[in-house]
């Protein structure tokens, strides 16, 4: 997905996330941002790809990882 100046985070995407929530992570694998549901400003990040990851609780706790273009 290609963003600009504001990432939304859906509600499920939220709920899916670990307890202590999701996170923005640059190509490094170093978190950027903290994520929360509904808008998140993104307009301070250099352009390029990041991802947002978290663990899905639950039974399995696997990640949860999609990557997002900031433009």
């Amino acid at each position: 997905a290609f963003v600009r100046g504001v990432l939304q985070i859906c509600q499920q995407l939220a709920a899916n996330g670990s307890q202590s929530g999701i996170g923005l992570f640059n190509a490094n694998g170093r978190k950027v941002l903290d994520l929360r549901p509904g808008p998140n400003d993104v307009s301070r990040l250099s352009p390029g790809a990041y991802f947002i990851g978290g663990l899905r609780t639950g039974v399995s706790c696997r990640p949860v990882v999609c990557k997002v273009v900031v433009q």
